[in-house]
């Protein structure tokens, strides 16, 4: 467990350990803003508070304009996500009928310590190399067909399920693996390799909704929103019966339909840009090496996976 979290706390930014890189620049929630995006944020809001069309009282309209202005501001990044979230939870805090405990009462709920450890669990798993040394070989074998490499990250998505149950987590896994592995000269190269992550992320996205462990917040939320009776009848055999064909077939239409429009972007992907192993493999390897008759380092996590599935 120390080895999970001493993984996990590693900045990969500026290489500090433990919680140092909270100080680090390129982590810092306070960026540089964008005051055309701001500008038209803000706009948006007053223009709907102004017009109210939907006939809302005054509160209740201002909250609405607060609602969309922050969906602006997110969109745009006209400011870091923190400071609108915070901005949106100060109106409801402020403007809502809502009790304010238990408006804020989502920072000691189950999912939100779910969350915290599930993030905490996939960056050790990141940081340790564990899944970029297979990561690797098979985007090295089926560097040759372009059907196949778009597969693996929906292959991968599947499996990473029982691993690390958080579909951002993942996304954040595989998106990191590939950014690190695939080195692109031109722009021809840089294309394929940003429409190689695209294909990866929408793998993630597709995938999750094939076994309700597939993403602990929105899987779990629908089975808890759903009702007694139907929380029942969504055991793991029957949400898997359900889920799992329509999933196969929405997956493979995706495929198909990224290979069809981003065909002129994959036509510049070449084995050849596939780099060597990443820093993490590499380090792992070698520890791996010079601990003769030890164990390697990438077993140690098994355990805790048990754990968090049991």
């Amino acid at each position: 467990m120390r080895w999970l979290i001493a993984s996990a706390v590693v900045c990969r930014d500026c290489g500090s350990t433990g919680f140092q890189c909270f100080f680090c620049s390129r982590r810092s929630t306070i960026k540089t803003v964008k005051k055309k995006q701001l500008l038209v944020a803000v706009l948006v809001g007053i223009l709907l508070f102004l017009l109210n069309p939907f006939a809302l009282d005054g509160k209740r309209c201002f909250l609405f304009a607060s609602l969309v202005m922050t969906i602006v501001l997110w969109a745009t990044e006209a400011i870091h996500k923190s400071w609108s979230c915070l901005y949106l939870l100060a109106v409801f805090l402020v403007c809502g009928k809502t009790p304010a405990l238990e408006v804020v009462s989502f920072a000691w709920s189950d999912t939100m310590l779910l969350i915290i450890t599930s993030q905490i669990l996939s960056l050790g798993i990141m940081n340790s190399g564990l899944i970029d040394g297979p990561v690797e070989k098979l985007m090295r074998k089926t560097a040759g067909n372009s059907l196949l490499t778009l597969l693996v990250p929906y292959l991968l998505g599947v499996v990473l399920i029982f691993i690390v149950p958080q579909a951002f987590a993942r996304v954040l896994i595989l998106g990191g693996i590939y950014d690190a592995l695939l080195k692109a000269g031109n722009e021809q190269e840089k294309r394929a390799k940003q429409a190689l992550i695209f294909n990866a992320f929408l793998a993630v996205t597709v995938t999750y909704m094939m076994f309700p462990g597939g993403d602990i917040v929105l899987n779990q939320a629908a089975i808890s929103f759903s009702g007694p009776e139907a929380q029942a009848a969504l055991t793991f055999g029957n949400w898997a019966k359900w889920m799992v064909l329509p999933t196969m077939v929405t997956s493979l239409i995706i495929l198909l339909l990224t290979r069809l429009l981003f065909a002129g972007d994959f036509a510049g992907y070449h084995a050849g840009m596939i780099g060597e192993k990443t820093k993490a493999v590499a380090e792992t390897e070698a520890e791996g090496k010079l601990s003769r008759g030890k164990k390697h380092p990438g077993y140690r996590p098994w355990p805790v996976f048990l754990l968090w599935r049991a």
